[in-house]
């Protein structure tokens, strides 16, 4: 064991006095906003980034697009006064610390599709639409 600390001692002093200096930066820049309404008392972000969920003072679960567009408000109780989110943005717990209650609200994120002057076959008004997109490269 002596042997090794004393090759090791003098390589380490070496590097001390022989080694540069290090020095490191941030670079940041401010991102956009999202104006809520109500005082947001939490918030959580899915693992993609593809949602923000805000908790308002007012009992709102609010719930933003990437682009900070407001997607959808679902009323909760104004007892929440935590966020989390299980990353893929599909399922939303909220805490209440004066309740001692944690409630999950699961969510599916829809999105719609506008047929209308799209070329069709058969009935305009069908009640199933089959569309094709074979045009992608």
């Amino acid at each position: 064991m002596k042997n090794v600390f004393r090759i090791l001692l003098p390589l380490i002093l070496l590097s001390l006095f022989l080694g540069g200096s290090v020095s490191a930066s941030v670079e940041w820049q401010v991102g956009g906003s999202i104006k809520t309404g109500n005082p947001p008392v939490d918030m959580a972000v899915s693992s993609d980034g593809k949602w923000t969920f805000v908790l308002t003072k007012g009992g709102e679960l609010q719930i933003y697009n990437a682009a900070g567009k407001l997607s959808d408000t679902i009323q909760v109780s104004s007892d929440f006064d935590k966020i989390a989110s299980d990353g893929s943005g599909s399922r939303i717990y909220l805490a209440s610390s004066n309740k001692n209650n944690v409630q999950e609200i699961r969510i599916t994120h829809r999105s719609t599709m506008s047929e209308t002057g799209s070329p069709f076959l058969g009935k305009k008004d069908a009640p199933v639409v089959l569309a094709v997109f074979s045009d992608f490269q």
